[in-house]
């Protein structure tokens, strides 16, 4: 991660720079492209560009430019650059995610089939999401009306026939 705010506005528009080839040679594998990629990050602070604060904003537009000629100058080191952007800081979620489904899935439960554990872990991602649990979340009335008839037991086979049948 320290290696990547070398892309950072100020870096970027600064006259004497680092170097991007060892980050480039992790991630671009062709060494023409590497070497188009090094020759537009030697020229970018050329750019006039009105985006000086923000990152993101700057790569963006570093990417919208065209010169005189309508030649997208610095394509190449733009999308290198908002590619190394959006690259994920952590793997935290995946880690919380597994987690959880450890918990639900356990040696009890080995025979849990793969619907019913994606349906559970989607209803407590989507409670953490809005900030409740089964403690205070409120079932809907409609629902609560559904229970015990033949309504609230569709599966999915059903919903694909009804959507079959809708299309004819």
């Amino acid at each position: 991660m320290k290696q990547i705010s070398r892309i950072s506005v100020e870096k970027a528009l600064h006259h004497n720079k680092e170097n991007l080839v060892d980050i480039m040679a992790r991630f671009v594998t062709s060494t023409e492209l590497i070497a188009k990629i090094d020759d537009q990050w030697q020229q970018i602070h050329l750019l006039r560009s009105n985006e000086t604060k923000d990152t993101k904003k700057f790569w963006s537009e570093v990417l919208k430019f065209k010169d005189a000629q309508g030649v997208a100058r610095f394509q190449e080191l733009a999308t290198f650059a908002i590619t190394l952007l959006v690259l994920p800081h952590s793997n935290a979620d995946m880690k919380r995610l597994f987690s959880s489904m450890n918990i639900i899935k356990n040696k009890q439960r080995n025979r849990m089939k793969l619907t019913l554990l994606k349906s559970i872990l989607k209803i407590r991602c989507g409670m953490q999401l809005m900030g409740k649990c089964c403690n205070n979340y409120e079932i809907p009335l409609n629902l609560i009306k559904q229970i015990g008839t033949k309504e609230s037991y569709h599966s999915d086979k059903d919903n694909s026939k009804a959507e079959n049948e809708n299309a004819d």
